[in-house]
């Protein structure tokens, strides 16, 4: 047999016993030889014909020898196409017409219309008119009474779509046949006819004539399918697949073309999702698509069907009584699952149906995020005001959706809400206060979106805060307690040293909860111990080692259903040793170690995760001593990274005529993928390639990974990180290069938070190869080791420059990651990082700023030129270019752009200013008036920071800089844009003082920041800059020039600072300029407030130790040199005895 083959004859008997071998034989090298054999004879034309006449012997040969006859003759008949004759093409081509109209079994049913596809695309290269025979097949087997013809047809015009595309006379009836395909009694013709449709329709886009024809017929068909069958459980397959086809339709068709079509297309969907009759899982595919259309055509939608989509989504948000929205979704069950469950579990999960509260929530936080923030206050705030007026007035699931609503408004807007703060806690705390579990609940998850996105001023109330959430935390329903927990957990993150005075009450309450709470409800609680030990206050200190103890046993927990609490308490663990310190933590140190390693053999990504975030903290802690545990840590990382947890499904429709359970050896090189219908064939195979086949045409594969695997790869990235930046070139050469090579593929990984989370890491391995040294901050010499220059230069020039510029990166995300790594980059390696020039780094810069770049457009098809929408603000650019600025703010990217652009000024200092010629301009727009605060916000502190870093150098700007600062101080209502306006003044007075020493020049200034320090809405922060830009006009100015009787008084009140303690250090410069300087003035205008002023900082915990020993010593020890006598009568008379007792310690009394 094998010299018959390696001489290309073989009887058909012959060959159809190679088939059933390679089939059936379980002996390999048998099988081995036999494929080597069927490889050669595929080389000849009469095989081809041997094949045919098997696959036609429906009585003579088993399906399975058929199917493979066909999988064969798929292969090879591209390449061999044209060497068999004209004539006898169409003879093959009608056999295969006729045997696929006849053909009984499915497997070789499929197999065969995936042959004729390919017989399809062979046929088109040639010049004879197509195979139109093909197209009136589909079409008669449209109206065959045969179900699975039908459905063939289907198949058939699904998979050979991009043929019938490019030939035009022959495409129409295809068309018609599909479109009534969909209206077929069977549920697979149905299916298979949308799946068809959606791919013509792509196809064809280029015939514009036929494509507009189909569309017009396709989208009435689609909606009046989905009002027909959306109550039937049956059809929620089919109707979801319509729905994932008007989606592909809602991406593709035009706003100007086609706007009348959209809007019913939304309309119509939107009736859909807020009907309850529909079955849930189809009303969730439609709020999907709603998003869709929100996240691709927020103009489009916010000018025609706004109104009508937030009132249905604050609707169906009050059908249920769950409580979620997208940011902290939760689904019960996905987390607990682990790899031993089957794919069918895993595909159920991932279909799972969530409930109305969170599809309508997930598209309302959409809205808020995609739409004009002016506009989406507009169509909300009235749904939301009367229930906040009258919460009685309405039911317990209406309140709950309101305060929701409320939420996502926090989220869009929440520049107008930070300035109605008292208004959203006075609602608030109505609804944790009502008789009904629902809204308490509501009230309290909805505070945990308000404390993250109210900043600063909602955490001014923290006194009005705590009383609200802690007696919640005895609640008699444990997802009140659950939800109240959460909120905790943000407020005291965000509160860091002011939750201080809170603990003390907190604490027991969250230790009481612990003992009678659900499990997932102590994970929250853990959360809360968590942020409680990131504030590193003393009041928690000193229950530090009783916390740690109580979060032993969760960790020795081994049931599935406490996996997520012993991921939350490593999590905790890790936290609350960093607060202990080194020493204190030292004897649990084994206990912990052991039980994460525990974590890291099993499968749970959950575990796996917080076990890495524990890690990443020990490291914090110990550094150099964490060297021991380097090798199985990291290697364990470098595992995490390189795995691929994704699950792949081809759902090609002819991907079931493939033989997957059908293997051959790879060592074979023969037919070594017919199994899924790949390569087959040997080195001489090429001719295949050549004709545009390297493989299946039956592919469509789909790919499914955990959120959870991917969180415990970045996970993973970010400990890495952590190793390099902590301990620097102790991480080892090895172990760097170890951690370069996996790291550098992921900055291409499909999931944006991977490939943010590399880019980080790639910035602090790049410090670690410098090593811990300082850099030599030379603008002109190279003082970069050569490995160290090459990493870095490798980093921004392959990795970091490309990203930023666009090319291949599109997520706004990844493209902040980069500037933030390149802040990284600034701040460690200064100048050095562009050490030749910045011309390049700073046209990415001006057109960054100038939000010209391709991930920056706002661009809705064909219409985005159009600039009658009035949806951007133009402003001229240094390079006589525009600045389109689009109408919210941009909190993914441009924060982190100016952020970067500060860390490039402090890197240059003095020296930027060449720079800041270009960029100063670029920035003032975004302080405009008609800007939304958050944009006012952003530029003001980055026109400060870069003034700062130019030190004397800024005094070119300084006229433009004061111009700005007074005009925003007295018109803007933004706190915190005042707040950077005082800092701003602060920085100019010091840097330029000259320009201010008349009294002409600082009585404006004065004014100014008088307003701010005696404002009663101001935030405490911008109190803080601006007496501290008060003391630093008494210290650096003439005293002529600045009032001391009235100023000094006043700022001696304001001490010390309230919230920004950095500004501690300044004031106490000026404290012991005055004491020094103006002592005379002090003894007889200001000695009493002089005395009350020094006892408060000295008995402050928020004033650093040094400065008080600088004040001390430089300061008041001085004075009390010539004045000590009168200092000793007035200190018992004026001071309690808890300040005298702060002056007794510190030896001032």
């Amino acid at each position: 047999m094998t010299t018959a083959a390696s001489e290309g004859i073989v009887s058909r008997e012959q060959l159809q016993m190679m088939l059933h071998v390679i089939l059936h034989s379980t002996d390999n090298n048998e099988r081995r030889n036999v494929e080597k054999s069927v490889v050669q004879l595929l080389t000849t034309p009469s095989t081809l014909t041997l094949l045919m006449v098997m696959l036609r012997d429906v009585q003579g040969s088993s399906p399975g020898v058929r199917q493979l006859a066909a999988v064969l003759l798929r292969k090879k008949v591209l390449s061999l196409w044209r060497t068999i004759p004209s004539e006898s093409r169409g003879d093959f081509k009608g056999a295969l017409l006729e045997q696929l109209g006849c053909e009984p079994v499915k497997a070789v049913r499929l197999a065969l219309a995936h042959l004729v596809t390919r017989v399809a695309k062979a046929d088109a290269m040639d010049e004879d008119g197509g195979w139109p025979e093909l197209n009136y097949a589909i079409r008669a087997a449209v109206i065959d009474p045969r179900a699975e013809m039908r459905e063939l047809a289907m198949v058939l015009a699904y998979s050979v779509a991009e043929v019938m595309s490019e030939a035009d006379t022959h495409c129409l009836p295809v068309v018609e046949a599909v479109l009534q395909g969909m209206l077929d009694s069977e549920d697979a013709v149905q299916r298979s006819a949308v799946k068809a449709v959606g791919t013509l329709f792509v196809f064809m886009r280029g015939q514009t004539k036929v494509w507009e024809q189909l569309l017009q017929q396709l989208v009435p068909q689609c909606l009046a399918l989905l009002t027909k069958c959306g109550t039937e459980e049956t059809k929620t397959n089919l109707c979801v697949d319509v729905l994932d086809l008007l989606e592909q339709l809602v991406e593709d068709l035009s706003v100007k073309k086609h706007g009348a079509l959209l809007r019913s297309v939304a309309l119509e969907v939107l009736s859909v999702m807020t009907n309850g009759a529909i079955q849930p899982r189809v009303r969730q595919s439609c709020a999907e698509v709603l998003a869709s259309l929100v996240n691709q055509k927020p103009k489009f939608v916010s000018t025609t069907v706004l109104e009508p989509l937030v009132s249905a989504c604050v609707q169906v948000m009050s059908e249920d009584n769950a409580i979620s929205l997208p940011e902290v979704a939760h689904t019960e069950g996905m987390e607990n699952c682990d790899d031993s469950q089957s794919d069918e579990n895993d595909a159920a999960d991932m279909l799972h149906v969530d409930p109305p509260c969170l599809f309508a929530g997930r598209l309302l936080s959409t809205i808020a995020t995609k739409v004009a923030a002016k506009s989406f206050t507009g169509a909300l705030l009235p749904l939301i005001s009367p229930v906040a007026q009258s919460p009685q007035a309405v039911g317990p699931k209406e309140r709950k959706a309101s305060i929701l609503a409320l939420a996502c408004l926090a989220e869009g807007n929440p520049g107008y809400l930070r300035r109605r703060v008292r208004y959203v806690l006075e609602f608030t705390q109505q609804l944790l206060s009502d008789s009904e579990p629902v809204p308490r609940e509501a009230a309290a998850f909805a505070l945990i979106y308000f404390c993250l996105h109210l900043q600063p001023e909602i955490l001014t109330h923290h006194e009005q805060l705590f009383p609200m959430l802690v007696p919640l935390l005895r609640d008699e329903v444990d997802a009140v307690r659950r939800r109240a927990a959460c909120a905790l957990d943000t407020l005291c993150e965000n509160l860091a040293g002011d939750v201080e005075p809170h603990v003390s009450v907190l604490l027991p309450a969250v230790l009481e909860a612990i003992g009678c709470s659900s499990l997932q409800t102590q994970s929250e609680l853990c959360g809360v111990i968590a942020s409680l030990a990131t504030t590193q206050c003393a009041s928690f200190k000193q229950h530090a080692g009783h916390c740690l103890e109580l979060l032993k046993p969760p960790l020795t927990m081994t049931s599935p259903e406490t996996i997520l609490l012993r991921a939350r308490a490593t999590e905790t663990a890790g936290v609350v040793a960093a607060a202990m310190g080194r020493e204190t933590f030292m004897p649990h140190l084994s206990f912990f170690m052991e039980q994460v390693a525990e974590n890291l053999r099993t499968r749970q990504p959950q575990l796996r995760e917080e076990s890495f975030g524990f890690l990443s903290n020990i490291c914090e802690l110990l550094r150099g001593d964490f060297i021991p545990y380097l090798d199985d840590t990291i290697n364990c990382a470098l595992q995490t990274i390189a795995e691929d947890r994704a699950h792949y499904e081809n759902k090609h429709l002819l991907a079931g005529g493939a033989m997957p359970h059908f293997k051959m050896d790879d060592e074979c090189n023969t037919m070594k993928a017919v199994i899924g219908g790949d390569e087959v064939g040997d080195d001489d195979n090429d001719d295949d390639k050549c004709c545009g086949s390297d493989g299946s045409d039956a592919e469509e594969i789909h790919g499914r990974v955990r959120t959870a695997d991917l969180e415990e790869k970045s996970s993973a990235v970010y400990f890495v990180g952590v190793c390099a930046e902590v301990l620097m070139s102790s991480l080892g050469t090895q172990r760097i290069d170890a951690c370069w090579a996996a790291l550098a593929d992921l900055d291409v990984h499909f999931h944006s938070n991977i490939r943010c989370s590399t880019l980080l890491a790639l910035a602090k391995l790049t410090q670690a190869v410098h090593g811990s040294e300082c850099v030599i901050k030379d603008t002109a010499l190279d003082t970069l080791a050569p490995a160290a220059r090459e990493r870095l230069n490798t980093l921004v020039n392959e990795t970091l420059l490309p990203c930023i510029r666009g090319e291949g990166e599109e997520d706004k995300e990844v493209v902040a990651a980069a500037c933030d790594a390149f802040e990284l980059l600034f701040k460690f390696f200064g100048p050095q990082l562009f050490l030749a020039d910045t011309s390049e780094f700073l046209q990415i810069v001006t057109r960054l700023l100038q939000q010209r770049m391709p991930y920056q457009r706002e661009d809705e098809d064909d219409d985005a030129s159009d600039s009658s929408d009035g949806e951007a603000t133009g402003a001229a650019g240094s390079d006589g270019d525009q600045l389109l600025l689009g109408e919210d703010h941009d909190g993914v990217l441009m924060d982190a752009v100016c952020e970067m652009v500060e860390a490039f000024a402090k890197a240059y200092g003095p020296g930027f200013r060449m720079l800041a010629e270009v960029i100063l301009p670029l920035l003032l727009p975004y302080a405009s008036l008609d800007r939304p605060s958050e944009d006012v916000v952003m530029a003001t502190g980055s026109i400060a920071s870069i003034l700062e870093s130019l030190g004397p150098e800024a005094a070119p700007f300084v006229d433009h800089a004061v111009t700005l600062a007074l005009e925003l101080i007295s018109s803007t209502d933004e706190s915190t844009a005042r707040a950077n306006c005082a800092y701003m003044i602060r920085v100019l007075v010091e840097s330029c003082s000259g320009r201010f020493n008349t009294e002409a020049a600082a009585t404006p200034l004065l004014q100014a920041l008088w307003l701010v320090v005696g404002g009663c809405e101001e935030i405490p922060a911008a109190v803080d800059n601006a007496i501290s830009a008060i003391c630093s006009m008494v210290r650096c100015l003439s005293p002529g020039v600045v009032p001391l009787a009235t100023v000094v008084p006043s700022i001696l009140g304001g001490l010390p600072m309230r919230v920004d303690r950095s500004e501690n250090a300044n004031a106490i410069r000026t404290l012991v300029h005055i004491l020094d300087e103006q002592r005379e003035f002090v003894v007889t205008q200001c000695w009493v407030e002089m005395a009350q002023c020094i006892a408060k900082v000295l008995a402050s915990p928020t004033v650093e130790e040094k400065q008080k020993h600088l004040l001390v010593n430089e300061g008041i020890k001085k004075m009390l040199q010539s004045h000590g006598q009168k200092w000793r009568e007035t200190c018992p008379q004026f001071l309690s005895a808890e300040l005298l007792s702060s002056l007794e310690r510190y030896g001032c009394c």
